[in-house]
């Protein structure tokens, strides 16, 4: 549902501010254009709000761009000054807001959300209104924009692997030029941040089995960036909510970027051709949250 948005003025202390009333606000959208603009509102005193009207119901990134006008009051002159022109002076100010717009509270790991990672997952789930349609977006251009890097630890930005999780070097990953760069522990620890951050769903990091011992080699796909090929892999990883797995890694050649394909009856056998050493064996259980940092990625 649309929330509406409003203006406060909050006197500074031993401010003596009158009263105060928008003149002026405009709601555009650096996807979709503007939404609305309106015109002068009525004086208001400190403390009180002005509503404007309502933010778009679905994911966006939006800007608020208006002029306020204060009252204050003056302190009389003293007797050898300039006589004053009256008692009240009048300040002016624009003010220009960032605002990412979401469908509802961010989520665990991403509460409260990142701005940093917002500009990503708002841009690439614009026009959304639920979740499953938020979390198909931001698969889809998580590939669309996302380079795997072979699969290499060393330029990965995940750390402390474990059975039972790792560490994501978010702001690591953020920063990196070419983003979103990295294995696949990178590209679905950052899948499940995103629709955490947009209100979207709880989703959970899970293995194909075991980082270390199996090989299988995989049925022709492209990971992100790459050419189609048949792989030879150790493991994959990838998001999952429930028993339904989400996967802005790869695309599996003739069935495209995995979005909701169930674990074990379609997403296995569309990834995995054969195991020549251990066997498909989703791991943990219950899939882990990454712990999340902003310490820089240590050197591999």
């Amino acid at each position: 549902m649309a929330q509406p948005i409003g203006v406060k003025v909050v006197a500074e202390p031993g401010e003596n501010t009158g009263r105060w009333r928008v003149t002026g606000a405009h709601l555009f959208s650096w996807v979709f254009g503007d939404y609305w603009t309106l015109p002068a509102g009525a004086w208001r005193h400190p403390g009180e709000i002005e509503w404007l009207w309502l933010l778009p119901d679905c994911i966006d990134v939006v800007s608020l761009d208006g002029d306020v006008v204060i009252e204050k009051a003056v302190e009389p002159p003293p007797p050898e000054g300039e006589s004053a022109c009256g008692a009240l002076v009048t300040d002016s100010f624009g003010k220009y807001s960032d605002i990412y717009v979401v469908l509802e509270a961010p989520k665990t790991p991403m509460s409260p959300a990142w701005a940093s990672l917002l500009h990503h997952s708002c841009f690439w789930a614009a026009g959304e209104y639920a979740p499953l349609g938020a979390n198909t977006a931001l698969t889809d251009a998580l590939y669309a924009h996302g380079t795997y890097n072979g699969g290499f630890h060393s330029s990965s930005s995940t750390r402390d692997w474990s059975a039972d999780g790792e560490t994501f070097h978010l702001k690591t990953f953020l920063a990196r030029a070419n983003c979103p760069y990295g294995e696949c522990n990178d590209f679905a620890d950052f899948l499940l941040c995103m629709s955490a951050s947009v209100g979207a769903t709880e989703m959970r990091s899970q293995r194909s089995n075991a980082m270390e011992g199996p090989r299988f080699l995989t049925n022709s796909l492209s990971p992100a960036g790459g050419s189609s090929d048949s792989y030879w892999w150790t493991y994959h990883q990838f998001a999952v909510l429930g028993s339904a797995c989400w996967d802005g890694c790869i695309s599996v050649s003739g069935y495209g970027v995995p979005k909701g394909w169930e674990l074990d009856s379609t997403y296995k056998p569309r990834l995995v051709h054969h195991y020549v050493y251990g066997t498909w064996n989703p791991m943990p259980v219950a899939g882990f949250l990454p712990v999340l940092t902003t310490h820089p990625c240590p050197p591999w």
